[in-house]
């Protein structure tokens, strides 16, 4: 229940929270933005889909409130969703390289997020170091995961 009303308080504060978007992918909805928050202060947000746990900001707030999300990655959620309804929950990402991640739950686990076709070098390390490979069947693209202790 707390966990829900932090995620509903972020997405109630996105509204203005972006004045400016600096700079953006070249033609994809998803990849990496810099945005100039309220305070006059400039993040890099990298946007991966329209899911808590997908999406990466630099503001002091997403480094530690272990919610997947804060008000930067929820206002440029809405604005897409005002934008492309949805038909955004049904983009994708193509992920170019490998990105490593901690994802906060029930418990907590290392993510490791494969390109489309990741070569055989990498998908050997994913396997040592993590011991598991799922394939993700929506996308195609690799994920591994580890519990952590």
């Amino acid at each position: 229940m707390v966990i829900e009303q932090q995620i509903s308080a972020r997405r109630e504060r996105a509204h203005g929270s972006i004045v400016r978007i600096l700079t953006r992918p070249d033609g994809n909805l998803y990849g990496d933005y810099s945005v100039r928050s309220a305070s006059n202060r400039p993040y890099r947000v990298a946007m991966r889909g329209p899911g808590l746990f997908d999406n990466y900001c630099s503001c002091p707030d997403f480094s530690v409130n272990t919610l997947g999300t804060c008000k930067h990655i929820e206002a440029l959620l809405a604005r897409w969703r005002r934008r492309r309804g949805k038909a955004l929950d049904h983009e994708v990402f193509n992920r170019a390289r490998a990105s490593l991640s901690l994802h906060y739950g029930d418990t907590l686990n290392v993510r490791l997020r494969l390109p489309l076709a990741p070569s055989a070098a990498l998908q050997a390390l994913a396997q040592a170091v993590l011991g598991i490979v799922i394939k993700d069947e929506e996308n195609g693209s690799g994920l591994a995961g580890k519990r952590l202790s």
